[in-house]
């Protein structure tokens, strides 16, 4: 089963695919997070990489905050519009991680490096339930 992990930010949007398997997250290229076609280009990417399952980072589960609401609506936007499951994962620390030894022009691959990160981590943490 092939995932997409999402690390949302409001300028740009990071994104990792798994491995058919859904053992191995890969990065790809960021996507700008242009109101209009968003969708619409993450629909594509689903299509094109056969995705079934996609996992957002949101940082603390159970946080009520202006971020938080706002990457809620991003979800439900992109799960009405792709018909796709939508999975939630506690992204705290991965922009930290991701952006450790980075500089400069670099560090703008750190949003698909934390996409990565967060879709690593669910996929490790489902496959040690199976």
């Amino acid at each position: 089963m092939v995932h997409l992990g999402i690390d949302f930010g409001t300028v740009n949007i990071g994104l990792a695919v798994s491995d058919e398997e859904g053992r191995f997250a890969i990065d790809l290229p960021i996507l700008k997070n242009k109101e209009k076609s968003v969708l619409n280009d993450l629909k594509q990417i689903c299509i094109d990489k056969k995705v079934q399952v996609i996992v957002i980072g949101i940082p603390g589960l159970q946080r009520d905050n202006p971020i938080t609401r706002q990457i809620r609506e991003f979800a439900e936007q992109l799960k009405s519009f792709t018909n796709l499951d939508i999975k939630y994962w506690d992204e705290s620390f991965t922009s930290i991680w991701a952006e450790s030894g980075l500089r400069g022009k670099r560090r703008k691959q750190s949003d698909s490096k934390a996409a990565r990160i967060i879709l690593q981590e669910y996929l490790d943490f489902t496959n040690s339930r199976q």
